[in-house]
């Protein structure tokens, strides 16, 4: 099962769910920042929430009630979409295009591998049919 979060604003009484951005609700699913809970949450902390207190709320290890108290808090999360709508589908095109870029990068690198197993071989035979020793 594991313990599921909501983001959580203790001053303003605002709170999101990471499955506003097409998350998971555990840790390790909306951690990483590929769906935008962890961007959202950083331009918030830069800007409306700057200063405030803000707690990444769970349900079994967090305070007491705490969980509860965090659902009666302004659900912000559709507004959020919203407003930052398009800089999660930037983060998400540039996510696209790394991953790519990553592809291509592993492809290079298996190809060079090949030919430069290719070329030792070759240095080998070479030198094993001239008796040399290298």
């Amino acid at each position: 099962m594991g313990e599921y979060f909501v983001i959580a604003n203790l001053d303003k009484h605002e709170r999101f769910c990471p499955n506003t951005f097409g998350e998971g609700l555990k840790l390790r699913e909306f951690a990483p920042g590929r769906g935008g809970t962890a961007m959202v949450l950083t331009l918030l902390l830069a800007d409306q929430w700057k200063g405030d207190r803000v707690a990444v709320v769970g349900d079994e290890g967090s305070l007491p009630g705490m969980w509860e108290h965090a659902h009666t808090f302004r659900d912000i999360g559709h507004d959020l979409r919203r407003d930052y709508a398009d800089d999660i589908a930037e983060c998400a095109e540039e996510e696209r295009l790394m991953c790519e870029d990553q592809e291509r990068i592993r492809a290079e690198n298996a190809r060079l591998t090949a030919e430069l197993s290719a070329l030792q071989k070759a240095v080998r035979d070479a030198l094993a049919g001239s008796n040399v020793t290298a």
